[in-house]
């Protein structure tokens, strides 16, 4: 995608207009459809650095509403990005341009295509696992009787708003 774009640009020389159509209109100067095109790309770069940190820090269950958010717009931007240079490929253009533009098109599919699929991922992760393994509380059924916590001690339970008391 990123060789895509910069062999387009390079077509444009010291100026022009590009008659693409898509996120710019029916014929856009060069600086703003490329402006354009760079910062998705870079927006891109952003989340696809972002989001392993997110993973490696075991931090997904805290933040799977702002990674989902930021995916999202990486799915639509990215295909917003290949329908742009995919009406290359409906209009008159040929040679090297078109190649171009397609190679340009297929990685914003691909790029759509894994920010979709990480999406798909980070809604598996099990948040309410996540929740009880840093608040100290049971994972399993049989660490609990009749919805109280257990702690170490048989002879105390803790109930909800309260400090440890003693079961006599």
């Amino acid at each position: 995608m990123i060789g895509g774009i910069a062999s387009l640009q390079e077509d444009c020389g010291s100026g022009g207009t590009i008659p693409l159509g898509g996120y710019m209109g029916p014929e856009s100067s060069c600086s703003k459809v490329y402006a354009y095109t760079w910062f998705i790309c870079w927006y891109i770069f952003l989340v696809v650095v972002l989001a392993p940190i997110i993973v490696v820090k075991n931090l997904v269950g805290t933040c799977r509403a702002s990674l989902i958010g930021l995916l999202a717009v990486v799915t639509m931007l990215a295909g917003d990005m290949s329908n742009t240079f995919l009406t290359a490929t409906y209009s008159d253009f040929s040679g090297t341009f078109l190649s171009r533009c397609r190679a340009t098109s297929g990685g914003a599919i691909i790029c759509s295509m894994a920010a979709y699929l990480m999406i798909i991922f980070a809604g598996f992760v099990d948040e309410d696992a996540e929740k009880s393994e840093k608040s100290g509380a049971p994972t399993t059924q049989t660490a609990t009787r009749g919805g109280y916590y257990m702690g170490d001690d048989a002879t105390e339970r803790k109930q909800p708003g309260s400090e440890f008391t003693s079961m006599s």
